[in-house]
């Protein structure tokens, strides 16, 4: 079944939702090399809130694929950077991160 035309992949980059992506990597590294600094530490170090970065401690746990389509620019029409920071709710099992995001 093809996807309505509103939510087939753009076949174009989105520099803006490549960077958060990027962002929250590096809030994960970040995480990972804190020894016993606090998240609202981190957050501080980076110039951020400590919930803008938990939103992108949320989304540095997408899915290898779901990374790679935005990288290539194949994420669905409706995927953006607002869309992803905003989405709260994000599961850690990566299949329903796909049917979540658009791209099951």
């Amino acid at each position: 079944m093809a996807l309505p035309p509103e939510e087939r992949a753009t076949g174009e980059r989105d520099p803006a939702l490549i960077k958060l992506v990027a962002k929250a990597h590096i809030a994960r590294e970040a995480v990972a090399s804190a020894g016993e600094k606090s998240i609202a530490d981190l957050a501080a170090e980076q110039g951020l809130s400590k919930d803008y970065f938990g939103v992108l401690l949320r989304i540095s746990y997408l899915a290898p694929d779901i990374v790679a389509a935005i990288l290539d620019g194949r994420q669905p029409a409706q995927l953006n950077r607002q869309r992803l920071a905003r989405t709260t709710n994000l599961p850690i099992d990566w299949q329903q991160q796909r049917e979540m995001l658009g791209f099951g």
